[in-house]
């Protein structure tokens, strides 16, 4: 990892624990009716990992980190990265950064863009020098 890098960790179990607790359940809920369905091994793999890709981040601690770059942001099985000239627009909102592949908000735009959320405890460090980062490339 690049030591010049802007990094941080959020726990959505310290920050949001109502939303957790609704999106674990949530996706307990969904294990069990697609189990009930008998679906084929591969089918239900392929279904659980997209509603995991929705659910997760409401109840999985998450790793960020900005660089010159892009973005990198930690996935179950290590990291994925994306750069900069993935983005076109950013929003940057106290409780964290809206990265989004399109110049302008569309209804689809949950499935194709990134959040990263911020900390309370770090909101307030966090909020200019991200907003430096994403000014540096244009967003």
């Amino acid at each position: 990892m690049n030591e010049n890098a802007l990094q941080w960790s959020f726990n959505p179990w310290r920050e949001r624990t109502r939303a957790a607790v609704l999106g674990c359940a949530a996706m307990v809920a969904i294990v069990a009716l697609l189990l009930a369905s008998r679906l084929w091994a591969a089918s239900f793999i392929v279904l659980l990992m997209a509603v995991n890709s929705q659910l997760g981040p409401t109840f999985l601690p998450m790793r960020f980190q900005l660089d010159a770059d892009g973005v990198r942001y930690a996935v179950p099985i290590g990291w994925a990265r994306r750069p900069w000239s993935d983005f076109r627009r950013a929003v940057l909102r106290p409780e964290g950064l809206l990265l989004s592949p399109g110049s302008r908000p569309s209804r689809f735009e949950s499935f194709r863009s990134l959040f990263l959320p911020f900390p309370a405890a770090s909101r307030d460090r966090l909020v200019p020098q991200v907003r430096q980062l994403v000014a540096e490339h244009g967003l």
